[in-house]
């Protein structure tokens, strides 16, 4: 997030691993974001393994107005944030955005397979 044209103000990292990588992976970065002005909050989910689960969690933590969300494979483009915000500007009606997805190849003959089966590596713009 430090490379964002555009900083988030809460960043609510909700954990359902089986281990404490996550938890050691945020504590190494609480400081700089913290000093970005960045507040970072981290929430265990011990319920069931769930990414909508996990994501309710998030919302209810948070306190924006605009929540994007992320799994934890994503690598986000620099302006990501700020070409969101300015979808929300340009229509103020809008009640969900979702960025371009660029995915550099399938990398197994599995992930091949899985990809055009479910049509992963399919993009159609404006759609």
């Amino acid at each position: 997030m430090s490379s964002q044209t555009i900083k988030p103000k809460e960043i609510i990292v909700v954990d359902d691993s089986d281990n404490n990588d996550t938890f050691r992976l945020i504590e190494q970065r609480r400081e700089d974001l913290k000093e970005s002005g960045i507040e970072l909050k981290y929430i265990r989910n011990s319920s069931e393994k769930s990414s909508a689960i996990a994501r309710n969690i998030g919302v209810d933590a948070s306190r924006g107005e605009i929540i994007i969300f992320l799994d934890d494979d994503v690598i986000l483009m620099n302006d990501y944030i700020e070409r969101i915000l300015e979808i929300y500007q340009n229509y103020p009606d809008c009640v969900g955005v979702q960025g371009y997805i660029i995915k550099k190849g399938c990398f197994s003959k599995l992930d091949n397979l899985l990809c055009k089966i479910t049509f992963r590596s399919y993009m159609e713009k404006n759609t």
